[in-house]
Protein backbone atom coordinates (compact mmCIF):
# COMPACT_ATOMS: atom_id res chain seq x y z
CA UNK A 1 0.00 0.00 0.00
CA UNK A 2 2.68 2.24 0.79
CA UNK A 3 4.68 1.38 -2.40
CA UNK A 4 1.00 2.39 -4.20
CA UNK A 5 1.45 5.89 -2.57
CA UNK A 6 5.34 5.86 -3.75
CA UNK A 7 3.88 5.64 -7.54
CA UNK A 8 1.62 8.23 -7.75
CA UNK A 9 3.84 10.99 -5.82
CA UNK A 10 6.04 10.33 -8.45
CA UNK A 11 3.92 10.24 -10.98
CA UNK A 12 2.51 13.89 -9.56
CA UNK A 13 5.94 15.57 -9.55
CA UNK A 14 6.72 14.33 -13.13
CA UNK A 15 3.30 15.51 -14.24
CA UNK A 16 4.16 18.92 -12.07
CA UNK A 17 7.74 19.68 -13.49
CA UNK A 18 7.42 18.32 -16.74
CA UNK A 19 4.79 20.93 -18.48
CA UNK A 20 6.56 23.85 -16.59
CA UNK A 21 9.49 22.72 -17.85
CA UNK A 22 8.66 22.79 -21.78
CA UNK A 23 6.90 25.78 -20.91
CA UNK A 24 9.53 27.79 -20.07
CA UNK A 25 11.43 26.60 -22.80
CA UNK A 26 8.71 27.57 -25.09
CA UNK A 27 8.57 30.73 -23.78
CA UNK A 28 12.05 31.68 -23.65
CA UNK A 29 12.39 31.46 -27.00
CA UNK A 30 8.57 33.21 -27.88
CA UNK A 31 9.75 37.02 -27.28
CA UNK A 32 12.92 36.02 -29.70
CA UNK A 33 10.19 35.68 -32.45
CA UNK A 34 8.46 38.56 -32.10
CA UNK A 35 11.19 40.72 -32.34
CA UNK A 36 12.31 39.21 -35.41
CA UNK A 37 8.63 39.26 -36.76
CA UNK A 38 8.27 43.00 -36.20
CA UNK A 39 12.00 43.92 -37.38
CA UNK A 40 11.22 41.70 -40.75
CA UNK A 41 7.56 43.98 -40.95
CA UNK A 42 9.40 46.68 -40.81
CA UNK A 43 12.00 46.21 -42.91
CA UNK A 44 9.38 44.77 -45.44
CA UNK A 45 7.75 48.37 -45.13
CA UNK A 46 10.91 49.70 -45.47
CA UNK A 47 12.01 48.17 -48.88
CA UNK A 48 7.98 48.91 -50.01
CA UNK A 49 8.72 52.39 -49.30
CA UNK A 50 12.26 52.30 -51.50
CA UNK A 51 10.55 50.41 -53.73
CA UNK A 52 7.75 53.23 -54.96
CA UNK A 53 10.13 56.04 -54.18
CA UNK A 54 12.27 54.19 -57.04
CA UNK A 55 9.73 53.99 -58.90
CA UNK A 56 8.46 57.66 -59.34
CA UNK A 57 11.75 58.84 -59.36
CA UNK A 58 12.31 56.26 -62.60
CA UNK A 59 9.13 57.71 -63.71
CA UNK A 60 10.34 61.43 -63.40
CA UNK A 61 13.02 60.96 -65.36
CA UNK A 62 10.78 58.86 -68.00
CA UNK A 63 8.81 61.57 -67.85
CA UNK A 64 12.17 64.55 -68.17
CA UNK A 65 13.71 62.06 -70.90
CA UNK A 66 10.12 61.93 -72.70
CA UNK A 67 10.27 66.15 -72.60
CA UNK A 68 13.84 66.48 -73.54
CA UNK A 69 13.19 64.41 -76.19
CA UNK A 70 10.13 66.79 -77.68
CA UNK A 71 12.34 69.60 -77.37
CA UNK A 72 15.10 67.90 -79.01
CA UNK A 73 12.71 67.11 -81.75
CA UNK A 74 11.70 71.00 -81.72
CA UNK A 75 15.15 71.78 -82.26
CA UNK A 76 16.11 69.36 -85.12
CA UNK A 77 12.71 70.97 -86.43
CA UNK A 78 13.87 74.40 -86.06
CA UNK A 79 17.38 73.79 -87.27
CA UNK A 80 15.84 73.00 -90.70
CA UNK A 81 14.02 75.75 -90.73
CA UNK A 82 16.63 77.83 -90.00
CA UNK A 83 19.06 75.93 -92.68
CA UNK A 84 16.46 76.05 -94.95
CA UNK A 85 15.87 80.17 -94.59
CA UNK A 86 19.89 80.44 -94.99
CA UNK A 87 19.95 78.52 -98.14
CA UNK A 88 17.16 81.47 -99.06
CA UNK A 89 18.79 84.24 -98.08
CA UNK A 90 22.07 83.16 -99.83
CA UNK A 91 19.83 82.62 -102.77
CA UNK A 92 18.35 86.18 -102.55
CA UNK A 93 21.74 88.11 -101.71
CA UNK A 94 22.83 85.94 -105.35
CA UNK A 95 20.13 87.39 -106.84
CA UNK A 96 20.56 91.25 -105.54
CA UNK A 97 24.27 91.42 -106.19
CA UNK A 98 23.08 89.44 -109.90
CA UNK A 99 20.52 92.48 -110.00
CA UNK A 100 23.31 94.70 -108.85
CA UNK A 101 25.64 93.63 -111.46
CA UNK A 102 23.00 93.95 -114.40
CA UNK A 103 22.13 97.75 -112.66
CA UNK A 104 25.22 98.95 -112.75
CA UNK A 105 26.17 97.78 -116.39
CA UNK A 106 22.46 99.76 -117.56
CA UNK A 107 23.92 102.94 -115.88
CA UNK A 108 27.03 102.41 -117.66
CA UNK A 109 24.87 102.13 -121.06
CA UNK A 110 22.64 104.94 -120.07
CA UNK A 111 25.61 106.87 -119.37
CA UNK A 112 26.94 105.92 -122.22
CA UNK A 113 23.92 107.21 -124.65
CA UNK A 114 23.49 110.25 -122.11
CA UNK A 115 27.42 110.97 -123.72
CA UNK A 116 26.41 110.07 -127.10
CA UNK A 117 23.17 112.70 -127.02
CA UNK A 118 25.21 115.22 -125.46
CA UNK A 119 27.97 114.25 -127.85
CA UNK A 120 26.05 114.91 -131.45
CA UNK A 121 24.50 117.49 -129.33
CA UNK A 122 27.33 119.00 -129.10
CA UNK A 123 28.41 118.50 -132.71
CA UNK A 124 25.14 119.73 -133.94
CA UNK A 125 25.51 123.05 -132.15
CA UNK A 126 29.33 123.55 -133.86
CA UNK A 127 27.85 123.15 -136.71
CA UNK A 128 24.83 125.60 -136.58
CA UNK A 129 26.93 127.48 -134.84
CA UNK A 130 29.32 127.24 -137.26
CA UNK A 131 26.84 127.54 -140.52
CA UNK A 132 24.70 130.42 -138.88
CA UNK A 133 26.48 132.01 -135.95
CA UNK A 134 29.81 132.73 -137.22
CA UNK A 135 30.04 132.00 -140.79
CA UNK A 136 27.13 134.30 -141.18
CA UNK A 137 26.16 131.83 -144.12
CA UNK A 138 22.15 131.25 -144.58
CA UNK A 139 19.97 128.90 -146.75
CA UNK A 140 20.24 131.59 -149.49
CA UNK A 141 23.57 131.76 -149.80
CA UNK A 142 24.50 128.06 -149.81
CA UNK A 143 21.91 128.22 -153.18
CA UNK A 144 23.10 131.68 -154.27
CA UNK A 145 26.82 130.23 -154.31
CA UNK A 146 25.90 127.04 -156.17
CA UNK A 147 27.63 127.02 -159.93
CA UNK A 148 24.66 125.17 -161.08
CA UNK A 149 21.30 123.63 -160.53
CA UNK A 150 22.89 120.23 -159.94
CA UNK A 151 25.18 121.69 -157.32
CA UNK A 152 22.27 123.83 -155.99
CA UNK A 153 20.53 120.34 -155.38
CA UNK A 154 23.39 118.86 -154.02
CA UNK A 155 24.22 121.48 -151.43
CA UNK A 156 20.29 121.62 -150.18
CA UNK A 157 20.40 117.82 -150.16
CA UNK A 158 23.53 117.94 -148.29
CA UNK A 159 21.96 120.55 -145.68
CA UNK A 160 18.73 118.51 -145.46
CA UNK A 161 20.39 114.94 -144.95
CA UNK A 162 22.92 116.22 -142.44
CA UNK A 163 20.09 118.25 -140.53
CA UNK A 164 17.66 114.99 -140.55
CA UNK A 165 21.29 113.53 -139.39
CA UNK A 166 21.41 115.26 -136.18
CA UNK A 167 17.58 115.01 -135.66
CA UNK A 168 17.57 111.09 -136.17
CA UNK A 169 20.45 110.81 -134.14
CA UNK A 170 19.73 112.84 -131.28
CA UNK A 171 16.10 110.95 -130.95
CA UNK A 172 18.16 107.62 -131.65
CA UNK A 173 20.32 108.34 -128.56
CA UNK A 174 16.94 109.62 -126.81
CA UNK A 175 15.41 106.19 -127.41
CA UNK A 176 18.29 104.38 -126.16
CA UNK A 177 18.53 106.03 -122.81
CA UNK A 178 14.64 105.75 -122.12
CA UNK A 179 15.12 101.87 -122.54
CA UNK A 180 18.03 102.25 -120.44
CA UNK A 181 16.39 104.14 -118.42
CA UNK A 182 13.03 101.58 -117.69
CA UNK A 183 15.01 98.89 -117.73
CA UNK A 184 17.63 100.25 -114.97
CA UNK A 185 14.72 100.94 -112.77
CA UNK A 186 12.76 97.53 -113.44
CA UNK A 187 16.13 96.00 -111.91
CA UNK A 188 15.98 98.23 -109.02
CA UNK A 189 12.58 97.11 -108.42
CA UNK A 190 13.30 94.16 -108.90
CA UNK A 191 16.37 94.08 -106.48
CA UNK A 192 14.10 96.00 -104.01
CA UNK A 193 11.93 92.91 -103.71
CA UNK A 194 14.85 90.94 -103.75
CA UNK A 195 16.33 92.65 -100.32
CA UNK A 196 12.39 93.26 -98.80
CA UNK A 197 12.17 89.26 -99.07
CA UNK A 198 16.15 88.99 -97.76
CA UNK A 199 15.43 91.69 -94.90
CA UNK A 200 11.83 89.10 -94.19
CA UNK A 201 13.80 86.12 -94.00
CA UNK A 202 16.84 87.69 -92.06
CA UNK A 203 14.26 88.89 -89.38
CA UNK A 204 12.85 85.24 -89.53
CA UNK A 205 16.21 83.84 -88.88
CA UNK A 206 16.66 86.32 -86.44
CA UNK A 207 13.95 85.23 -84.30
CA UNK A 208 14.36 81.54 -85.05
CA UNK A 209 17.71 82.10 -83.44
CA UNK A 210 16.37 83.53 -80.53
CA UNK A 211 13.84 80.29 -80.56
CA UNK A 212 16.61 77.93 -81.26
CA UNK A 213 18.61 79.64 -78.01
CA UNK A 214 16.21 79.28 -75.71
CA UNK A 215 15.20 75.18 -76.71
CA UNK A 216 19.11 74.51 -76.08
CA UNK A 217 18.78 76.40 -72.95
CA UNK A 218 15.68 74.33 -72.30
CA UNK A 219 17.66 71.00 -73.23
CA UNK A 220 20.32 71.81 -70.84
CA UNK A 221 18.05 72.41 -68.44
CA UNK A 222 16.11 69.52 -69.02
CA UNK A 223 19.78 67.38 -69.09
CA UNK A 224 20.48 68.21 -65.74
CA UNK A 225 16.97 67.80 -63.86
CA UNK A 226 17.79 64.29 -66.19
CA UNK A 227 21.11 63.63 -64.18
CA UNK A 228 19.56 64.65 -61.03
CA UNK A 229 16.73 62.21 -61.21
CA UNK A 230 19.29 59.33 -61.92
CA UNK A 231 21.55 60.20 -59.03
CA UNK A 232 18.47 60.12 -57.00
CA UNK A 233 17.45 56.81 -58.37
CA UNK A 234 20.92 55.56 -58.03
CA UNK A 235 20.81 56.50 -54.21
CA UNK A 236 17.42 54.72 -54.12
CA UNK A 237 18.57 51.69 -55.44
CA UNK A 238 21.70 51.49 -53.26
CA UNK A 239 19.23 51.87 -50.44
CA UNK A 240 17.06 49.20 -51.64
CA UNK A 241 19.91 47.11 -52.28
CA UNK A 242 20.92 47.41 -48.32
CA UNK A 243 17.83 47.34 -46.69
CA UNK A 244 17.54 44.19 -48.92
CA UNK A 245 20.43 42.68 -47.43
CA UNK A 246 19.52 43.91 -44.18
CA UNK A 247 15.79 42.40 -44.76
CA UNK A 248 17.69 39.00 -46.02
CA UNK A 249 19.48 38.85 -42.48
CA UNK A 250 16.69 39.42 -40.73
CA UNK A 251 14.29 36.69 -42.22
CA UNK A 252 17.20 33.93 -41.73
CA UNK A 253 17.91 35.01 -37.96
CA UNK A 254 14.00 34.67 -37.82
CA UNK A 255 13.92 31.20 -39.67
CA UNK A 256 16.69 30.24 -37.10
CA UNK A 257 15.07 32.26 -33.91
CA UNK A 258 11.68 29.90 -35.36
CA UNK A 259 13.76 26.68 -35.71
CA UNK A 260 15.33 27.00 -32.55
CA UNK A 261 12.04 27.65 -30.76
CA UNK A 262 10.25 24.28 -33.06
CA UNK A 263 13.28 22.16 -31.72
CA UNK A 264 13.29 23.57 -28.01
CA UNK A 265 9.31 22.91 -28.17
CA UNK A 266 9.76 19.34 -29.59
CA UNK A 267 12.70 18.67 -26.62
CA UNK A 268 10.46 19.99 -24.27
CA UNK A 269 7.42 17.57 -25.74
CA UNK A 270 10.08 14.53 -25.92
CA UNK A 271 10.88 15.23 -22.22
CA UNK A 272 6.96 15.17 -21.10
CA UNK A 273 6.71 12.36 -22.91
CA UNK A 274 9.46 10.40 -21.49
CA UNK A 275 8.81 11.36 -18.20
CA UNK A 276 5.23 10.43 -18.69
CA UNK A 277 6.22 7.18 -20.35
CA UNK A 278 8.62 6.71 -17.27
CA UNK A 279 5.88 7.28 -14.25
CA UNK A 280 3.30 4.93 -16.23
CA UNK A 281 5.92 2.24 -16.93
CA UNK A 282 6.47 2.29 -13.59
CA UNK A 283 3.04 1.90 -12.33
CA UNK A 284 2.29 -0.58 -14.21
CA UNK A 285 5.23 -2.68 -13.52
CA UNK A 286 3.25 -1.72 -9.89
CA UNK A 287 0.24 -3.05 -10.76
CA UNK A 288 1.68 -5.99 -12.44
CA UNK A 289 3.39 -6.78 -8.95
CA UNK A 290 -0.01 -6.10 -7.27
CA UNK A 291 -1.88 -8.49 -9.47
CA UNK A 292 0.63 -11.26 -8.82
CA UNK A 293 0.68 -11.24 -5.20
CA UNK A 294 -2.81 -11.02 -5.24
CA UNK A 295 -2.98 -14.10 -7.78
CA UNK A 296 -0.21 -16.11 -5.08
CA UNK A 297 -2.83 -15.45 -2.22
CA UNK A 298 -6.21 -16.39 -4.04
CA UNK A 299 -4.60 -19.37 -4.88
CA UNK A 300 -3.26 -20.32 -1.36
CA UNK A 301 -6.66 -19.54 -0.05
CA UNK A 302 -8.72 -21.85 -3.03
CA UNK A 303 -5.58 -24.37 -1.88
CA UNK A 304 -6.86 -24.44 1.45
CA UNK A 305 -10.33 -24.39 0.97
CA UNK A 306 -9.87 -27.46 -1.46
CA UNK A 307 -8.31 -29.24 1.72
CA UNK A 308 -11.02 -28.63 3.63
CA UNK A 309 -13.69 -29.77 1.61
CA UNK A 310 -11.66 -32.86 0.78
CA UNK A 311 -11.48 -33.42 4.59
CA UNK A 312 -15.10 -33.12 5.22
CA UNK A 313 -16.07 -35.63 2.16
CA UNK A 314 -13.38 -38.25 3.82
CA UNK A 315 -15.44 -37.57 7.25
CA UNK A 316 -18.44 -38.07 5.62
CA UNK A 317 -17.99 -40.91 3.36
CA UNK A 318 -16.55 -42.73 6.70
CA UNK A 319 -19.91 -42.22 8.56
CA UNK A 320 -22.44 -43.40 5.85
CA UNK A 321 -21.59 -46.98 4.88
CA UNK A 322 -25.20 -47.88 2.49
CA UNK A 323 -26.45 -44.52 0.29
CA UNK A 324 -28.26 -44.76 -2.42
CA UNK A 325 -26.99 -41.65 -4.94
CA UNK A 326 -29.88 -39.77 -5.79
CA UNK A 327 -30.45 -39.21 -9.47
CA UNK A 328 -31.79 -36.14 -10.99
CA UNK A 329 -33.12 -36.56 -14.16
CA UNK A 330 -33.30 -32.84 -15.59
CA UNK A 331 -36.15 -31.72 -17.54
CA UNK A 332 -35.64 -29.64 -20.49
CA UNK A 333 -38.22 -27.44 -21.35
CA UNK A 334 -37.97 -25.64 -25.09
CA UNK A 335 -40.64 -23.34 -26.73
CA UNK A 336 -40.42 -21.79 -29.52
CA UNK A 337 -41.42 -18.90 -30.53
CA UNK A 338 -41.84 -17.87 -34.67
CA UNK A 339 -42.31 -14.76 -35.71
CA UNK A 340 -43.79 -13.96 -39.26
CA UNK A 341 -43.36 -10.58 -40.78
CA UNK A 342 -45.54 -9.74 -43.44
CA UNK A 343 -44.04 -8.26 -46.02
CA UNK A 344 -44.86 -4.51 -46.95
CA UNK A 345 -47.19 -4.25 -49.58
CA UNK A 346 -45.53 -1.87 -52.69
CA UNK A 347 -46.46 1.13 -53.50
CA UNK A 348 -48.08 1.73 -56.83
CA UNK A 349 -46.08 3.12 -59.26
CA UNK A 350 -46.61 6.48 -60.13
CA UNK A 351 -47.75 7.95 -63.31
CA UNK A 352 -45.06 10.13 -65.15
CA UNK A 353 -46.25 13.04 -65.83
CA UNK A 354 -46.68 13.41 -70.06
CA UNK A 355 -45.72 16.11 -71.58
CA UNK A 356 -47.96 18.51 -72.98
CA UNK A 357 -48.01 19.17 -77.14
CA UNK A 358 -46.52 22.01 -78.48
CA UNK A 359 -48.44 24.73 -78.79
CA UNK A 360 -48.30 26.05 -82.64
CA UNK A 361 -46.59 29.59 -82.53
CA UNK A 362 -50.27 30.72 -84.12
CA UNK A 363 -52.92 28.94 -84.19
CA UNK A 364 -55.76 29.26 -86.89
CA UNK A 365 -58.95 29.04 -84.82
CA UNK A 366 -60.54 27.89 -87.96
CA UNK A 367 -59.39 30.78 -90.15
CA UNK A 368 -57.40 30.25 -93.81
CA UNK A 369 -55.24 31.76 -95.08
CA UNK A 370 -57.58 32.85 -97.81
CA UNK A 371 -59.75 34.61 -95.27
CA UNK A 372 -56.94 36.45 -94.38
CA UNK A 373 -56.45 37.80 -98.17
CA UNK A 374 -60.04 38.31 -98.33
CA UNK A 375 -60.22 40.60 -95.59
CA UNK A 376 -57.36 42.75 -96.50
CA UNK A 377 -57.80 43.29 -100.10
CA UNK A 378 -60.74 45.39 -99.10
CA UNK A 379 -59.09 48.17 -97.90
CA UNK A 380 -56.95 48.46 -101.22
CA UNK A 381 -56.87 51.96 -102.12
CA UNK A 382 -56.91 53.58 -98.97
CA UNK A 383 -53.82 55.57 -97.50
CA UNK A 384 -50.30 55.01 -96.74
CA UNK A 385 -49.50 57.04 -93.35
CA UNK A 386 -46.02 56.43 -91.61
CA UNK A 387 -46.87 55.06 -87.98
CA UNK A 388 -50.19 53.92 -88.55
CA UNK A 389 -52.37 51.02 -87.92
CA UNK A 390 -56.09 51.96 -89.18
CA UNK A 391 -57.13 50.11 -92.08
CA UNK A 392 -59.25 52.60 -93.35
CA UNK A 393 -57.35 56.36 -92.28
CA UNK A 394 -53.92 55.03 -93.19
CA UNK A 395 -51.46 52.50 -91.82
CA UNK A 396 -47.54 51.82 -92.85
CA UNK A 397 -46.67 48.39 -94.27
CA UNK A 398 -46.24 46.60 -90.63
CA UNK A 399 -49.24 48.42 -89.52
CA UNK A 400 -51.73 47.13 -92.33
CA UNK A 401 -50.19 43.93 -91.81
CA UNK A 402 -51.06 44.08 -88.22
CA UNK A 403 -54.26 45.48 -88.11
CA UNK A 404 -55.26 42.61 -90.26
CA UNK A 405 -54.07 39.76 -88.57
CA UNK A 406 -55.40 41.53 -84.91
CA UNK A 407 -58.85 40.98 -86.97
CA UNK A 408 -58.39 36.98 -86.87
CA UNK A 409 -56.96 37.25 -83.28
CA UNK A 410 -53.37 36.56 -83.88
CA UNK A 411 -50.42 39.05 -82.48
CA UNK A 412 -47.87 39.64 -85.38
CA UNK A 413 -46.07 42.28 -83.30
CA UNK A 414 -45.69 46.16 -84.52
CA UNK A 415 -42.33 46.20 -86.46
CA UNK A 416 -41.48 44.17 -89.21
CA UNK A 417 -38.41 42.64 -87.42
CA UNK A 418 -40.88 42.15 -84.79
CA UNK A 419 -43.24 40.65 -87.63
CA UNK A 420 -40.20 37.97 -88.32
CA UNK A 421 -39.97 35.90 -85.95
CA UNK A 422 -43.62 34.55 -86.39
CA UNK A 423 -44.94 31.48 -87.50
CA UNK A 424 -42.91 28.34 -89.20
CA UNK A 425 -40.24 29.67 -92.65
CA UNK A 426 -41.18 29.26 -96.07
CA UNK A 427 -38.92 28.13 -98.51
CA UNK A 428 -39.70 30.27 -101.53
CA UNK A 429 -42.03 31.97 -103.03
CA UNK A 430 -43.15 28.64 -105.21
CA UNK A 431 -43.99 26.99 -101.75
CA UNK A 432 -46.00 29.92 -100.56
CA UNK A 433 -50.00 30.29 -99.45
CA UNK A 434 -52.44 32.76 -99.48
CA UNK A 435 -51.70 34.38 -96.09
CA UNK A 436 -47.92 34.02 -95.47
CA UNK A 437 -46.38 36.91 -94.96
CA UNK A 438 -43.49 38.44 -97.13
CA UNK A 439 -41.13 39.83 -95.46
CA UNK A 440 -38.17 42.53 -97.65
CA UNK A 441 -36.07 44.26 -96.09
CA UNK A 442 -37.74 46.76 -94.11
CA UNK A 443 -41.17 45.82 -95.34
CA UNK A 444 -43.74 43.54 -94.82
CA UNK A 445 -46.28 42.29 -97.22
CA UNK A 446 -49.51 39.56 -97.26
CA UNK A 447 -48.89 36.73 -100.04
CA UNK A 448 -52.38 36.90 -102.10
CA UNK A 449 -51.49 34.10 -104.33
CA UNK A 450 -50.30 34.31 -107.94
CA UNK A 451 -47.10 35.83 -107.13
CA UNK A 452 -49.23 38.76 -105.87
CA UNK A 453 -48.87 40.30 -102.64
CA UNK A 454 -50.94 43.17 -100.86
CA UNK A 455 -49.19 45.39 -99.06
CA UNK A 456 -48.74 49.43 -97.42
CA UNK A 457 -46.31 50.87 -100.29
CA UNK A 458 -46.36 54.64 -100.45
CA UNK A 459 -47.52 57.44 -99.42
CA UNK A 460 -48.09 58.27 -103.09
CA UNK A 461 -49.64 54.75 -103.78
CA UNK A 462 -51.25 54.00 -100.40
CA UNK A 463 -52.31 50.32 -100.07
CA UNK A 464 -51.99 48.78 -103.53
CA UNK A 465 -51.22 44.98 -105.30
CA UNK A 466 -47.76 44.37 -106.38
CA UNK A 467 -45.77 41.51 -107.57
CA UNK A 468 -44.41 39.28 -104.73
CA UNK A 469 -40.63 39.25 -106.19
CA UNK A 470 -40.69 42.96 -107.49
CA UNK A 471 -37.49 43.15 -104.97
CA UNK A 472 -35.35 40.72 -102.91
CA UNK A 473 -37.21 39.44 -100.02
CA UNK A 474 -35.46 38.33 -96.76
CA UNK A 475 -37.92 35.51 -95.61
CA UNK A 476 -41.53 34.06 -95.86
CA UNK A 477 -43.66 33.39 -92.85
CA UNK A 478 -46.21 30.84 -92.40
CA UNK A 479 -48.77 32.43 -89.53
CA UNK A 480 -51.55 29.71 -89.99
CA UNK A 481 -51.45 26.14 -90.72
Amino acid sequence: MSEHRSTHSLQKFLARTALPLSLAVVCTFAPAGEVFADTVSDLQSQTQQTQSQISAAQSNQANLEQQQSAIASSISSTNDVMVQNMASISLLQGEIDKLDRQIAQKQKEYDKAKANEEKQYAAMKERIRFMYEEGNIDYIQILAKSSSFSDLVNKADYVSKLYDYDRRMLEEFQQIQADVKEKQEALEADKDEQETSKNEMEVEQAALQSQMDALEAQYSDYESRIAAAQSEANALAARLKEQNAALSKAVAEKAAAEEAARAAREAAAKAAAEAKAAADAKAKAEAERKAKEAEAAAKRAQAEADAKAKAAEEAAAAKATVSEAAQETPSETASEETQTQSAPEPEPAKEEPKPAPAAPAVTSSGTSGSDVVSFAEQFVGNPYVYGGTSLTNGADCSGFTQSVYAHFGISIGRTDVDQRGNGIAVDSIADARPGDLICYPGHVALYCGNNTIVHASTAKTGIKYSNADYRPYVSIRRLIY
